[in-house]
């Protein structure tokens, strides 16, 4: 079987996905899916009929363009999963791997905690029904110092295990800061990679968090005090 694409976009949640995804899709050399294995986007049906039905429902009647891209949320297709043979996990990973053509984009998030504050409030408010940053509620959330060092650290592996089977590809990483600090250049360099015509475009919406974290964390000094010392405390 080969796959309907020649790029993938990994991603993590909270890491600029829709915004990328939202512009490379007016681009007229370009097809990108939406996370191909997310539930918002592939219904139970869809993954329930295995890899050919998730892949035929988003690239059987896609439009024949240069580059066609598919954007696979690390959290819904894990790497760690390739160990379970048979599985569409397995599979997916193992083509990935092997195709050294396709080109693959890392999307990151530099600070780990302000992607895990940005998910956590999401999920409280419903942020993907939300377009307007103004619409946004002031949130305050609490944070379990113990359930966030765990985030990181399964974070950190996932990353590690992505990285581990795309040595021989050609693989950028860009990081969700500088993407939305210099959309222009960030987008530049994206068309560059892909080798496709750049294209005047400004995001759709940027949901960035202006507040501090201070501001937004109730037990801010709490979850400050149980990093103190230890490398995460930089994340």
């Amino acid at each position: 079987m080969k796959l309907p694409f020649n790029t993938v976009i990994l991603t993590y949640p909270r890491s600029g996905t829709h915004m990328l995804q939202s512009t490379l899709s007016k681009h007229p050399d370009i097809y990108i899916s939406n996370e191909i294995f997310h539930p918002r986007f592939s219904s139970a049906e869809i993954v329930g009929g295995g890899l050919n039905s998730v892949l035929n429902h988003w690239f059987a009647k896609a439009p024949d363009k240069k580059v066609r891209i598919a954007v696979i949320h690390l959290t819904h297709a894990k790497p760690d999963d390739v160990m379970t043979q048979g599985t569409d996990c397995y599979k997916i990973w193992n083509m990935l791997y092997n195709d050294t053509g396709i080109k693959v984009i890392m999307l990151r998030r530099a600070s780990y905690l302000r992607r895990y504050v940005s998910h956590r409030i999401a999920g409280l408010n419903d942020v993907f029904n939300i377009y307007d940053k103004r619409d946004r509620p002031n949130a305050k959330i609490h944070i379990d110092p113990l359930a966030y060092f765990e985030n990181i650290m399964r974070t950190d592996q996932l990353y590690r295990d992505t990285l581990a089977g795309f040595q021989d590809h050609r693989l950028k990483l860009w990081w969700y800061e500088k993407m939305v600090d210099n959309f222009g250049l960030t987008m530049n360099e994206i068309c560059d990679f892909l080798e496709v015509s750049r294209m005047a475009a400004q995001p759709e919406t940027i949901l960035k968090e202006t507040r501090s974290m201070k501001d937004v964390i109730e037990n801010y000094d709490e979850v400050m005090d149980f990093f103190k010392g230890h490398p995460y405390a930089t994340y």
